[in-house]
């Protein structure tokens, strides 16, 4: 069965030039310059079902096999946390405070 991840899609938005721009609980919003968005959902590292999954590799652009080598690319760690740039807390970088 497909599945991914949400941090394999995450690796792959930020490769791809998405840019995360604000989460609201477990949804984390993705935009890219064009104009596309993809929302992310982050469930404790469980994985994506096969209907979500196509779902958002379709709003990426992406195909299944893209997807491994995309995912790759952006594994190098940007910061001491060890997740690749644009995956830290988003919601700093735009001045959205949750309350």
């Amino acid at each position: 069965m497909p599945s991914a991840t949400s941090r394999e899609l995450q690796r792959a938005a930020v490769a791809l030039g998405f840019v995360k721009r604000r989460q609201t609980g477990s949804h984390e919003r993705w935009t890219h310059s064009d104009g596309r968005s993809v929302t992310i959902p982050l469930h404790g590292g469980r994985e994506i079902g096969p209907p979500l999954f196509f779902k958002i590799l379709r709003q990426l652009n992406l195909s299944q096999e893209s997807l491994t080598g995309c995912a790759n690319e952006a594994t190098r760690p940007a910061v001491s946390g060890g997740l690749p740039r644009g995956l830290d807390d988003g919601a700093r970088s735009v001045g959205y405070s949750r309350r």
